[in-house]
């Protein structure tokens, strides 16, 4: 199986007719309890399956189920030329850069039988995405009745203090979102290193539109992250929910797609 690997680039079109040939796995972090927390990287899935323009379309987590094996079996099963795995992650960390490669046995030698291989660059660093964090902002805003230019924007990550590819990837949005011009500021704040969601939350002295780079509702998402906010007292916040559960992202994804799609084969 020989391996694509993209780097980042603007995305050309790409025809869905030659498509029709390629299988396309969703991998998402996954979780081994409860409902794996997948429910939007199934989701996706099953909005680009039904679209058929795939030959076939799989969600893989690297945690719980469905199993990337098992993925990339049935993708292989399905008499796709191609594979491609498209990362629904924030940034390019240790899960991208170690993990995901080793789930799906593609870090090492790898033989030229079978399918070709792609590996996307990971959803969270498309410039398509910075589009879309300003247009829900803009959306959350108005149902407020406030003003952009009045209201600020709030980037919420994960972070981290060993690795720095959450924070690299939510400054490379937030650069790109204060070069819009649409919000009276823009900030980040993180869960997970300074500057600390909740020392943020004090300093502010505006309304915000917060969002977070989440790939999910899960835990910090969906818990964390409200409770920081329910325990604010400031000027009002409009909280979006975890941009990557948007029912936008199947188009982001056919973007990262494109990226990768063009790459010469490396085996």
């Amino acid at each position: 199986m020989s391996i694509t690997r993209s780097r980042f680039r603007p995305a050309p079109a790409i025809e869905p007719a030659g498509l029709a040939g390629c299988a396309l796995i969703l991998v998402g972090h996954g979780s081994t309890r409860g409902d794996g927390g997948n429910p939007a990287l199934q989701a996706h899935a099953a909005v680009l399956r039904a679209r058929g323009i795939f030959a076939t379309v799989h969600a893989a987590a690297l945690y719980g189920a469905p199993s990337p094996s098992d993925a990339l079996a049935a993708a292989a099963a399905s008499g796709a030329r191609d594979i491609t795995i498209a990362p629904l992650f924030m940034c390019d960390g240790q899960f991208t850069r170690t993990i995901l490669p080793r789930a799906f046995g593609i870090d090492g030698p790898n033989s030229q039988s079978g399918p070709r291989l792609r590996v996307c660059e990971p959803l969270g660093l498309r410039p398509e995405l910075t589009d879309l964090l300003l247009r829900r902002a803009r959306e959350a805003v108005a149902r407020a009745g406030w003003l952009p230019g009045s209201a600020e924007l709030l980037l919420m990550a994960h972070g981290s203090t060993r690795d720095p590819a959450s924070h690299a990837a939510t400054e490379r949005h937030a650069e790109r979102a204060r070069a819009a011009g649409v919000f009276q500021a823009v900030r980040t704040a993180y869960l997970d290193q300074a500057p600390y969601l909740a020392d943020v939350l004090r300093a502010r002295t505006r309304p915000a539109a917060a969002i977070g780079l989440f790939a999910a509702g899960d835990l910090h998402a969906g818990t964390d992250i409200p409770r920081l906010i329910a325990a604010h007292d400031g000027p009002p916040i409009q909280c979006v929910e975890a941009i990557g559960q948007d029912p936008a992202i199947p188009d982001l994804v056919l973007a990262q797609m494109a990226a990768a799609i063009r790459e010469p084969a490396v085996t």
